[in-house]
């Protein structure tokens, strides 16, 4: 089974489940200039500690600059065990033009 891409809208509704896990894979300064309320940043500095604290049956959100980087770290969060792993599409660029 692998991600799954979804639209601003989808995520803002699954984000309204406090169960959701939402993870920014931008770099820091990009991430501390603005990112979606309750996002964790992580990167490679992150990546390893993030997994082994994180629940891996709880759905997983991905946000990146446009959409692209995050289908990339969606695909490895689902080969570590993952079930539920989503890629925002657009990314935080198009997240940001929605509010």
């Amino acid at each position: 089974m692998g991600f799954k891409v979804i639209s601003q809208e989808e995520a803002k509704e699954m984000l309204k489940d406090e169960h959701c896990q939402l993870i920014d894979v931008r770099d820091a300064n990009a991430f501390s200039a603005g990112h979606i309320k309750g996002a964790c940043n992580v990167g490679d500095h992150n990546i390893s500690q993030y997994m082994a604290d994180a629940d891996p049956d709880k759905p997983l959100l991905i946000c990146c600059y446009a959409g692209r980087m995050s289908q990339n770290v969606a695909q490895h969060f689902v080969e570590q065990g993952f079930e539920k792993v989503y890629s925002i599409d657009g990314g935080f660029s198009a997240w940001k033009q929605e509010d």
